[in-house]
């Protein structure tokens, strides 16, 4: 009697018989809180005026908040569904073992989150030194780094761009355009709900993260820069308008709350575990418009004083969406 063979057939028909009882688990990532701790990034502001003549102009620089409001809130995206009241309901089960987990309340979240759960506090001031250093008669290349504290922490800043101008008798534009680099602090919530197939059911199992951490962020930046350049006048005036982009945080949920995250969460999804990540890449995008004048101290000095208004546009429900910085810097032209 010859053995009988193992057919791909057969094999396909034996992994179908085992998947069949099987029930996919579907994990999904809610959003629930941000808190930010850092400043705004902020273009620099060249000046110009004979750059030929002077090529290397070293500006350090401070801007600062008079006031007491300091924390913009505002709503990202991928929270999850909430009762009437805008809270997530789940309740608390005390376990045979006396550990604790929990569920979440049936048919109590329906409603779509519409409050904020961003909160991002800026310092009270920033410091900063920017060089800048003509290559020709219309390019320019500058760098620049700043400092802040936000509760007792240390956040640095970096830049790079470079700089298009022309300049005639009584004016000068100016075009910049780089890359930043600026540290945050993030503490940031989320929520994770474990499900047995696609459908809420009242025994869905729920856990949470709670991330604490400095991250370093990059984006862009774009300025325009008008400046008049009278030498019989006192003081001459320079107008900035710039796009500043600032992603907020960069994280994934590594920290479980041990009191509350009673479930594993798997690190790789198999054919039978699904994550949904509701979660999005959260960013912020300034419109900065930097009015102020100038004067000179002597032949290599000078001085600027503006105000920074930096209008957010990105964030939904932002408030206070614009915030007016004063602003300070002096150039020393080598």
């Amino acid at each position: 009697m010859q053995p009988s063979r193992v057919t791909p057939t057969i094999v396909l028909s034996i992994l179908i018989t085992l998947l069949a009882g099987c029930t996919t688990t579907e994990y999904t990532l809610y959003l629930q809180d941000v808190n930010i701790k850092g400043p705004a990034s902020q273009p620099p502001v060249h000046i110009t005026g004979n750059n030929m003549e002077k090529k290397l102009r070293i500006s350090p620089h401070i801007s600062f908040d008079p006031g007491n409001n300091r924390t913009l809130a505002g709503q990202l995206d991928g929270h999850s569904p909430v009762d009437a009241n805008g809270v997530y309901r789940v309740d608390t089960i005390i376990n045979s073992n006396n550990t604790v987990s929990f569920r979440e309340t049936a048919g109590a979240n329906t409603m779509q989150f519409t409050g904020r759960n961003l909160h991002w506090t800026m310092p009270t001031s920033s410091f900063g030194v920017d060089v800048d250093y003509t290559l020709s008669n219309h390019w320019a290349l500058s760098l620049g780094t700043t400092y802040s504290s936000v509760d007792g922490s240390g956040l640095w800043g970096y830049r790079a761009g470079l700089g298009l101008y022309s300049e005639n008798p009584a004016t000068a534009i100016r075009v910049d355009v780089g890359a930043q680099w600026q540290e945050l602090l993030y503490t940031a919530s989320t929520a994770i709900v474990k499900r047995q197939g696609e459908l809420a059911a009242p025994n869905d199992e729920v856990g949470f993260f709670r991330d604490r951490g400095r991250s370093t962020t990059m984006d862009f930046y774009g300025a325009f820069t008008f400046n008049t350049k009278h030498e019989d006048w006192f003081t001459n005036i320079f107008l900035q308008v710039a796009l500043s982009k600032q992603s907020l945080a960069k994280f994934k949920p590594a920290a479980p709350e041990p009191v509350f995250f009673p479930f594993p969460f798997p690190v790789t999804p198999t054919p039978l575990v699904v994550v949904h990540d509701q979660r999005a890449e959260f960013s912020s995008t300034f419109l900065v418009i930097t009015p102020g004048i100038y004067f000179s101290v002597d032949p290599t000095v000078r001085v600027l004083v503006g105000v920074r208004i930096n209008h957010q546009t990105q964030i939904e429900e932002s408030g206070p969406d614009t915030m007016v910085l004063p602003f300070l810097q002096l150039d020393w032209m080598l």
